[in-house]
């Protein structure tokens, strides 16, 4: 800690913090000490002019009464036996120093036996320990504190809601005290932005408040632990902020263009965070959240036809709010060009094959696969649902027994109605089927069948298409 020479603390060092000013320093630490004492850290949770830091003559260990000079270690001031049988505190094989071995730099330390902040130079400090503030919650349970025997620590301890920041407003009227308590705790006692409690009940690892009616702000939460001597053995706070207020003025627009990627412009009053749906007003479904900004790229459902954006807009509390905005999508056209040149279809097309010799990619064409097996029927589907009004042309052929191995083609809807297209031709045949007209929003089949008989093989003895295209 820095202090000015007239003891303000400051931010930086001067002439009062070297050596020659190490007069001024320690009185400026004895005469603020009380002024940074905080009730988390201090002895029993209290603070008080009785003693500096008010911590008791027998909690500090005196480190000032076994110095060593650095002489007999020979500078060697990493090596064990240097310090090791003034129980130390161990640091991975090496201990912890001050300042390099000098007759002029100093370094400081509790004094207990002064009750005040000290110095020597460090040449004669080599087995400084550091010291260790810990919570009033924090209990010793046993140890001395030393490299021999070490202190073994408990904590009592409790949350408000885990720990979080804030309460909102659906969680306001079940607000939960998460409680650990070491072995001999047996009473607890919970008050409310007051300090002290009296009506204490029997210790419980939870605890519920209602804070429905409670105003927004922040509250204090006081909670005392006592033995079964009935002593108080712990005196904790904790702070939480009620935050019941959703952020408002919530409204988006969804901006114009030809494609189903848009951009949102956006406004909310006290909004951190936003979420986007474009199937459910219902919040629990949103599960995207990114942090609030007033502009937003999304895209929109597929298809042409009146789109919902739902958008959800959350504080650092979990408070949510909610609105939507709608836009007419006309130019999005439903567009398929296949050539087969690889198995990575066209994404409007959902191929599947059936049986045990399904369509595959071959040559550059989409082939049947049940070559020289008599009696057996290659089988593949096509489905597809063209958002708008189009036309369907492919390619197709076959090379086959003439009058016996045969290709058929039927296209079919989900009303059932189905139609040839390609009606069982065999031997060497070839063409093209074109302008074969289709309906927005309906769900269309293409099924492709190569059927032999009971013997024989001609040609290259597949059926096959190509250049699928919907436009």
């Amino acid at each position: 800690m820095c202090t000015s020479k007239d003891g303000t603390a400051g931010t930086s060092c001067s002439d009062s913090e070297t050596t020659n000013g190490v007069p001024q320093h320690l009185a400026n630490l004895n005469r603020h000490a009380l002024a940074y004492c905080n009730q988390d850290y201090a002895y029993n949770g209290t603070c008080d002019s009785t003693s500096t830091w008010n911590i008791n003559d027998s909690d500090y260990q005196e480190i000032n009464g076994s110095r060593k000079s650095l002489s007999n270690c020979n500078y060697s001031y990493r090596k064990k036996y240097c310090g090791v049988s003034y129980d130390l505190i161990d640091n991975g094989g090496y201990y912890w120093f001050t300042t390099p071995s000098s007759s002029s730099a100093s370094a400081f330390y509790w004094n207990s036996r002064s009750r005040s902040v000290s110095n020597d130079y460090s040449n004669h400090a080599d087995g400084l320990r550091p010291v260790l503030r810990l919570q009033s919650s924090v209990v010793v349970l046993s140890g001395e504190g030393t490299y021999t025997d070490p202190f073994v620590i408990g904590n009592n301890a409790f949350k408000i809601n885990n720990g979080k920041k804030y309460v909102n407003k659906e969680e306001a009227s079940r607000v939960q005290l998460s409680l650990t308590g070491l072995s001999d705790v047996t009473q607890m006692c919970v008050n409310v932005d007051s300090a002290g409690c009296s009506n204490y009940v029997t210790f419980a690892n939870s605890y519920t408040l209602d804070w429905s009616g409670e105003a927004d702000g922040e509250k204090v939460v006081y909670v005392y632990y006592k033995n079964s001597a009935g002593e108080i053995v712990a005196s904790m706070n904790r702070r939480i902020i009620i935050d019941t207020k959703a952020p408002s003025g919530n409204s988006f627009s969804i901006g114009d263009g030809e494609g189903l990627t848009r951009v949102l412009t956006i406004s909310s009053t006290g909004a951190d965070y936003m979420c986007f749906s474009n199937t459910s007003s219902n919040v629990s479904n949103c599960t995207d959240w990114v942090d609030y900004a007033t502009s937003y790229s999304w895209t929109l459902s597929d298809g042409n036809g009146t789109k919902t954006v739902y958008g959800f807009f959350k504080d650092e509390a979990g408070n949510v709010s909610s609105t939507s905005a709608t836009v007419t999508v006309t130019s999005i056209g439903f567009s398929v060009n296949e050539n087969f040149a690889d198995t990575t279809y066209d994404s409007n097309l959902t191929v599947a094959g059936s049986g045990s010799y399904p369509w595959i990619v071959s040559n550059g064409q989409f082939q049947s696969t049940n070559q020289n097996v008599d009696s057996s029927t290659s089988t593949s589907t096509i489905r597809f649902t063209p958002t708008v009004d189009a036309t369907l042309s492919f390619d197709y052929g076959v090379s086959s027994e003439s009058n016996f191995d045969k290709l058929t083609i039927t296209l079919s809807n989900n009303s059932s109605s189905s139609t040839t297209l390609v009606n069982a031709i065999s031997g060497s045949s070839s063409g093209t089927k074109s302008d074969i007209a289709l309906t927005a929003g309906v769900t269309y089949t293409l099924t492709l069948s190569y059927s032999k008989d009971s013997s024989q093989s001609r040609g290259s003895d597949i059926g096959y298409i190509d250049n699928l295209t919907i436009n």
